[in-house]
């Protein structure tokens, strides 16, 4: 199929020029987490990295041979939306002159600029965003997190992906079921397609003594079994199945819920649920963004992590219990079940609320080895992880 107005097909071989890899790294926003751990994956592989940061970007976990430029500026989301428009457009017009001055392969690991807007024009803004990017660079990657953004799915948005995914020179997946699914829902040819795993920061230290203070500090009692649910709270990450599971869960379960919701409809659903008799004293929603020393600590505190997500590719997540050694309990789906295995967690069949309450009671009474997790979780080291696409930065 061929997309009007698409630049020409260059060849998707690299040749080694014999000279260092260098990537000019744009995340557009992505988790900076994510953000931070593949631009270290790169450096440690000896990649020379320019990378695009912002306000949000953990500049002090860098390693120091990666070239920072932050012209994405403030993403304070309290700011007028006139400030955020003309952010937004000086930051392309320095991003275009980076690029064009740097002339090195260029590496979207966040979909785009624009992905945080809705509507149609929004959706455009991703083709051109793209298509523009590709005029300039020598050579465009994108990684695609997620085939079709989560909670958004609609033709108009597919038919808009498809334009995108035609775009690039190479597409970056973290599963053989995304590869899978741009080749059969946006027939992407399978040459364009490299899969790469996620990747994890380097393990977790894990201290008694920081564990017992952030549980004493929540409350919690030594016989308390804490389950914990993690991340931005979005209607695909089903946290309403997992309250649903928990008010059966006997009385020394608590569930901590840690991050921030932006859908004001969906948190009002949640939290008319949570004033039930059933749940009086047993749960903590700690509301809003949780800096990175906050997510290890209540990840430290949690005797289970619970995903009851409804759809889902991949997720950092997942990766972040394992580093701390905390075991899983999540639905069958995306790639999960590839890395819970026995010893890591359990997956339950999506949807399965009893099923699922049975996990998080079985996991959290069983005594797991967290260093046993920790040891599948070095598998995933970001500068083990990222070697699939270095060959494209020659």
């Amino acid at each position: 199929m061929t997309v009007r107005g698409s630049p020409p097909r260059r060849a998707s071989g690299v040749i080694s020029s014999g000279q260092p890899e260098r990537v000019v790294l744009v995340s557009n926003g992505f988790q900076p987490n994510y953000e931070a751990g593949f631009a270290n994956g790169l450096a440690r592989n000896g990649v020379k990295v320019t990378l695009v940061a912002s306000d949000e970007t953990l500049a002090e976990c860098l390693d120091s041979t990666i070239s920072v430029t932050n012209i994405r500026g403030s993403q304070d989301s309290r700011r007028t939306a006139v400030r955020k428009a003309l952010n937004l457009l000086w930051y392309w017009v320095r991003l275009l002159v980076l690029v064009v001055y740097r002339r090195e392969p260029t590496h979207l690991t966040g979909l785009s600029a624009f992905a945080n807007f809705s509507g149609s024009w929004a959706n455009r803004a991703w083709v051109w965003e793209c298509w523009c990017l590709r005029m300039i660079a020598p050579r465009l990657i994108l990684t695609v997190h997620n085939v079709v953004p989560h909670d958004r799915d609609s033709s108009q948005l597919r038919r808009q992906l498809a334009r995108v995914y035609r775009i690039p020179d190479i597409l970056v997946v973290h599963t053989r079921a995304a590869r899978q699914r741009l080749i059969d829902e946006f027939e992407v040819e399978s040459a364009r397609i490299t899969v790469m795993d996620h990747g994890i920061d380097e393990i977790a230290k894990l201290s008694t003594g920081d564990r017992a203070a952030t549980r004493s500090a929540l409350g919690y009692l030594d016989g308390d079994k804490v389950v914990l649910f993690l991340g931005w709270v979005r209607r695909y990450k089903g946290l309403d199945l997992l309250i649903e599971a928990f008010r059966t869960l006997p009385e020394n379960f608590r569930l901590l819920v840690a991050g921030n919701c932006i859908d004001s409809e969906y948190e009002v659903q949640l939290r008319k649920l949570l004033v039930e008799p059933v749940f009086a004293g047993r749960v903590i929603w700690e509301f809003g963004y949780l800096p990175e020393e906050r997510i290890s600590a209540v990840l430290c505190a949690a005797d289970v992590l619970v995903m009851p997500y409804r759809q889902v590719d991949q997720s950092g997540v997942l990766f972040a219990a394992l580093r701390h050694g905390i075991p899983v309990v999540a639905f069958d789906v995306g790639s999960f079940s590839e890395y819970l295995r026995e010893g890591t967690g359990r997956i339950v069949p999506r949807g399965d609320i009893k099923g699922l309450r049975c996990a998080i009671e079985d996991v959290a009474l069983l005594n797991w080895s967290r260093v046993s997790i920790q040891a599948v979780a070095l598998r995933y080291r970001w500068e083990d992880t990222v070697k699939p696409v270095l060959r494209f930065y020659s």
